[in-house]
C-alpha cells in the first residue's frame, strides 16, 4: 500500500507540471556536470518535471549555454527565449553596426533596417535558401535585445553610462566562467607594435654607432593568448607587411617561434582571425572558453565550425576594466620587448658595432622571448584584477616582489647604459613602453567582407585573393654544411668547459650533431639511388 501511495504521489507531482527557465536549467546542467552520479529521475523530482524532460535539457547542453552566455540578465528567469530566425544575418548586420560604431557614427534605428533588407537582399541574389524576411519594427526590437543594443546608442547619444554595465558584465562573465575548467579559460588580444623604434623624443640621434635607433616606425601587429591560470601562454601570432621578406628565405619556417602571416597593413582582419581560431581549436582537446573584445575584425568562430572552442565576446566598451590582456599582460610583454631591444643596442656599442635596424626573423624572435619572459604569476594576477573570474578562484598570488616593476626596472636599467652612448635618449621608461599603446591593430571590416562572412555562413563561398610581397630586407646567408657542424662542435667545446652547463644540455648538442649527420647520410643515399637509376 505505501508503494502504491508513492507512486500517486509522484504522479500528482508529474502532473503538476512546471515550465523551467533558462536559470533552472542552467543549474541543471551546473549539478549534472558536478556530479555525473546524480540521476536524471532525482533531478526530475526535484525541479518537478518529467526525467524526459531533463534528458532532453541535458542533450540540448551546449545550446543552453550558448543561450545562457548571450542572455541578458532579465532572460535568465524566461521559461523561453526566442532565437533569431536569421542569425547569420543578424551577426553581420551587428558587425556592421559595431564597425560604424567604432568611427562614432551615429546609427538611426531606420537605417539599420533599411542595411538589414540591403544584407538579406544581396544574400538571396547570391543563391541562399533563406525563408522571407520583413524588416520590422517588431524584429528590430528583438534584434535590439539578443545583441544588448539600446536605443540610446544606436541613435549615437551618450554612451558613458556604458560604464554602469561593467559590474553586471563581470557577473554575466563570472557565471559562464563557472561553467568551465578555469584552466581552459583563455583571452585573446591584439597589440601593435613599433618593433624598430628607438627611446628618442626626438625620433632622432646625434651619435653615428646608434643610428639604427633612429625614427622607424615600422609595424607589425601581434595577438597573444593565455590562460586564466598563467599555466598556458600559446605561440604569439605576428602579422607583418610582407609574405616573404628576404630574412625568412632559406629559413624553415616551422623553426620560427611564432606563427607568422602577412597583410598589407600589418593589421588583424576577419580572415586571419578565422585562420587562427581554427589553428587554436586544433590544439585544444578539452571544452574551452574564449573571451575576446567586440574588435570589428574578430567574429565568434561560428561559420567556421569549431570543435572545442566557446568564443564569447566582452560587453561592449568595457574592455580596459575588464579585459585580462589590457590589464596589464600585454603592457608586461611590451616592457620586456624594449628592454630585449635596448639591450641588444648596448651590446652593439659596447663591442663598437654601428646599430643597424632589427629584421623582421630578429622581431620575430624578440617577440618570443618577450613573452616567454612574462610570469604565469603576472598573467594570473592581471585576471584577476578585472574581478571576472568566480569567488572560487580569486584570491591573487602574493608576491615576494612585484614582477611587473622588477621588469620595468630592467628596461630602466637598459636604458640608462644606453643613454651613456646616445645622449639623445630622452623618454622615461614608462613613455617608451607606451610608445604604441595607441595603435590600430585591426582593420575595420568592409561592407564586403562582412557581406562574404554572411555567404560563407549560409554555404555561400567566395574566392579568395593571395597577395605575394616582399622587402627589401637582406637575405640570411647560406650556411654550408661543413660549416655548421664546425661551429656545432666548436660551441660544444666551449660549453663543456662553462661550470653552469649540465650533462643533458650537452646531451642535447650531441643529438643535433648527430640528426645532422644522420641527415647527410640520407641524402648522399638519395642521391646514390637516383643515379643508379638513371643510368
Amino acid at each position: 500500500m505505501a508503494s502504491s501511495a508513492n507512486q500517486v504521489n509522484l504522479d500528482r507531482q508529474r502532473k503538476q507540471r512546471r515550465n523551467l527557465s533558462l536559470e533552472d536549467k542552467i543549474d541543471i546542467i551546473k549539478r549534472k556536470e558536478a556530479n555525473a552520479k546524480l540521476s536524471d529521475e532525482k533531478l526530475a523530482n526535484e525541479f518537478g518535471v518529467d526525467r524526459s524532460t531533463i534528458s532532453n535539457i541535458l542533450r540540448k547542453k551546449e545550446q543552453f549555454l550558448q543561450l545562457h552566455a548571450n542572455a541578458n540578465y532579465s532572460d535568465l528567469r524566461k521559461t523561453r527565449i526566442q532565437e533569431a530566425r536569421f542569425p547569420s544575418l543578424e551577426e553581420a548586420l551587428y558587425k556592421w553596426f559595431q564597425s560604424l560604431c567604432s568611427q562614432n557614427i551615429p546609427v538611426s534605428q531606420d537605417v539599420l533596417r533599411v542595411k538589414a533588407v540591403e544584407f538579406y537582399n544581396k544574400a538571396k541574389e547570391s543563391g541562399t535558401q533563406l525563408s522571407n524576411f520583413e524588416a520590422s519594427k517588431g524584429w528590430l526590437e528583438k534584434f535590439q535585445k539578443r545583441y544588448n543594443s539600446s536605443s540610446k546608442i544606436i541613435t549615437g547619444e551618450s554612451g558613458s553610462v556604458i560604464l554602469e554595465h561593467v559590474e553586471s558584465g563581470r557577473k554575466r562573465l563570472q557565471e559562464l566562467i563557472a561553467l568551465f575548467d578555469i584552466e581552459n579559460v583563455y583571452n585573446a588580444d591584439e597589440t601593435g607594435l613599433f618593433f624598430r623604434l628607438g627611446p628618442n623624443k626626438t625620433l632622432a640621434t646625434k651619435n653615428d654607432k646608434a643610428k639604427g635607433t633612429k625614427k622607424n616606425k615600422e609595424r607589425i601587429t601581434v595577438l597573444l593568448c593565455c590562460n586564466a591560470t598563467g599555466s598556458k601562454k600559446f605561440k604569439p601570432l605576428v602579422i607583418g607587411k610582407y609574405q616573404n621578406p628576404r630574412c625568412f628565405k632559406k629559413i624553415n619556417m616551422q623553426t620560427l617561434p611564432v606563427q607568422y602571416t602577412s597583410n598589407s597593413k600589418a593589421w588583424m582582419t576577419m580572415e586571419k582571425w578565422n585562420e587562427w581560431l581554427r589553428w587554436l581549436d586544433n590544439q585544444l582537446v578539452e571544452r574551452s572558453l574564449l573571451l575576446i573584445d567586440n574588435c570589428p575584425a574578430h567574429t565568434d568562430g561560428s561559420s567556421i565550425g569549431l570543435k572545442h572552442l566557446q568564443v564569447e565576446f566582452l560587453p561592449p566598451n568595457t574592455t580596459s576594466h575588464i579585459q585580462p590582456c589590457d590589464a596589464g599582460i600585454i603592457q608586461n610583454f611590451k616592457v620586456n620587448y624594449r628592454a630585449i631591444l635596448v639591450s641588444k643596442w648596448v651590446k652593439n656599442i659596447d663591442n663598437g658595432e654601428v646599430i643597424r635596424n632589427v629584421n623582421i626573423k630578429e622581431a620575430v624572435e624578440m617577440v618570443a622571448d618577450a613573452w616567454g619572459n612574462v610570469r604565469s604569476t603576472t598573467i594570473k594576477n592581471c585576471w584577476q584584477l578585472t574581478k571576472i573570474l568566480p569567488e572560487t578562484y580569486s584570491t591573487a598570488d602574493e608576491m615576494e616582489i612585484d614582477e611587473i616593476d622588477e621588469d620595468m626596472a630592467n628596461l630602466i636599467s637598459a636604458l640608462n647604459r644606453l643613454q651613456i652612448a646616445d645622449s639623445s635618449v630622452s623618454m622615461t621608461a614608462e613613455e617608451y613602453a607606451q610608445l604604441d599603446g595607441g595603435l590600430i591593430s585591426s582593420e575595420l571590416p568592409t561592407e564586403e567582407e562582412i557581406l562574404e562572412e554572411f555567404l560563407a555562413a549560409e554555404g555561400i563561398s567566395q574566392q579568395e585573393q593571395v597577395h605575394i610581397e616582399d622587402s627589401s630586407e637582406e637575405e640570411e646567408e647560406t650556411i654550408s654544411i661543413n660549416i655548421g657542424r664546425e661551429a656545432l662542435e666548436t660551441a660544444k667545446k666551449f660549453l663543456e668547459q662553462r661550470g653552469f652547463m649540465t650533462e643533458e644540455d650537452i646531451k642535447y648538442i650531441r643529438n643535433i650533431i648527430r640528426r645532422l649527420d644522420e641527415s647527410v647520410q640520407k641524402s648522399k643515399r638519395q642521391t646514390l639511388l637516383t643515379e643508379y637509376i638513371n643510368q
